[in-house]
């Protein structure tokens, strides 16, 4: 059984770093959230070597040894994802209204991203939940823009409805926003980090 590591400092003292019994790393969301905390939501005023530091004094040595080269896979990973964000969903593109099948094609382009940079392992522990959920949101908004075509959708998946039309547009919007942010660049949230400086972060996982 891994054993749990309550992080000093950590973002979210909710969520612990963890190791197995042999003290070598688990991969789990909570090590991502420090990945993002050091190196995206702290936009510029933490680093690679603050990252470090900080899993240096979390984890035992075994850990760390098994955590340090992660960290250059990750930043490997962050230049690519933006370099072919921006070849495949330029930003005149990002400023309108994306449609499904364009952000599915990018999703699986980040999907092979991450497993050459990061590993099948790791992605699958960091992205499996999220991926899941936002390929439900691509579905089901490609279903909506179906009917409002006029098509029946066939084969999609079901659209639910409200009997409150405007509880039914927040969670179009919702679906949305969770769409716009897959096609957001590590370098446009670390733009609006800076600018949120002194608030906490957003409760998502980013690209």
């Amino acid at each position: 059984m891994p054993s749990a590591r309550t992080p000093p400092d950590f973002p979210d003292p909710e969520v612990q770093l963890a190791v197995t019994a042999d003290q070598h790393l688990v991969v789990n969301a909570a090590l991502l959230l420090a990945f993002n905390h050091y190196l995206v939501d702290l936009a510029g005023r933490g680093s690679k070597d603050d990252l470090l530091a900080f899993l240096k004094t979390t984890l035992p040595s075994r850990a760390f040894d098994d955590a340090r080269p992660l960290v250059d896979q990750y930043l490997d990973y962050m230049q690519d994802h933006d370099r072919q964000l921006a070849i495949q969903l330029p930003a005149q593109v990002v400023g309108r209204a994306l449609d499904p099948a364009s952000v599915a094609a990018w999703l699986a382009q980040r999907d092979r991203l991450r497993q050459i940079h990061l590993g099948v392992v790791v992605t699958q522990a960091w992205y499996q939940n999220d991926d899941s959920q936002l390929r439900q949101a691509l579905d089901e908004l490609d279903a909506r823009a179906q009917l409002a075509a006029g098509g029946t959708a066939l084969g999609a998946t079901p659209v639910p409805h409200w009997a409150d039309p405007a509880a039914e547009a927040r969670h179009v919007q919702s679906l949305r926003t969770l769409v716009a942010q897959a096609a957001t660049s590590f370098q446009a949230l670390q733009q609006a980090r800076k600018q949120d400086v002194g608030t906490p972060p957003p409760n998502r996982s980013p690209s």
